[in-house]
């Protein structure tokens, strides 16, 4: 599946809302989650293209924001999921299955 792809997007986003089928995610969530204060949150609300960090965004804007920014600073991103990347002498190669089935 593509990156933030809607199934994907839809899983994650259920586990940031507690197991709740919803298609927004709240930042105290994601706060919470990842340990943040509110400066930290904030920062990366924007890096994100976000300019409220207390107010909810789309999962799949969430998704499509963290592939932006981190494509922006230069991590290589697979072309799909269950792919991972990795560096050969200096270069990136991006297809390793790392799918559950598979590991």
């Amino acid at each position: 599946l593509k990156l933030c792809h809607h199934t994907i997007v839809m899983a994650a986003c259920s586990k940031f809302n507690e197991g709740n089928m919803t298609k927004f995610v709240n930042p105290a969530m994601i706060q919470e989650t990842l340990a943040m204060n509110d400066t930290a949150l904030a920062d990366l609300w924007h890096a994100m293209g976000f300019t409220d960090h207390k107010k909810r965004v789309k999962c799949h804007n969430l998704c499509m924001g963290a592939v932006s920014y981190l494509e922006s600073i230069g991590v290589a991103m697979p072309p799909s999921s269950d792919v991972a990347c990795y560096k050969v002498n200096g270069q990136n190669v991006c297809g390793m299955d790392v799918h559950p089935k598979t590991l």
